[in-house]
């Protein structure tokens, strides 16, 4: 599985869903500024992943999108 592949598998709808970026590396055994990397790549193609304090999550309502802009 590709590490691009194992982090949007991991990430879940929500804030309350947020996963570190520990786990995060865990899961993909990238170290944190690749996992940075991988993450912009990914936001670039049109995926919207947001981040804070608790970790990395997908929106869950489109308030969330909106918040974020």
């Amino acid at each position: 599985m590709h590490e691009s592949d194992a982090i949007v598998q991991s990430l879940g709808y929500g804030e309350l869903a947020a996963i570190s970026a520990d786990q995060l590396q865990t899961i993909t055994g990238l170290d944190a500024r690749t996992l940075r990397f991988v993450i912009q790549e990914l936001r670039k193609m049109g995926l919207c992943i947001l981040s804070g304090a608790n970790g990395y999550w997908l929106p869950d309502l489109d308030a969330d999108i909106a918040y974020q802009e």
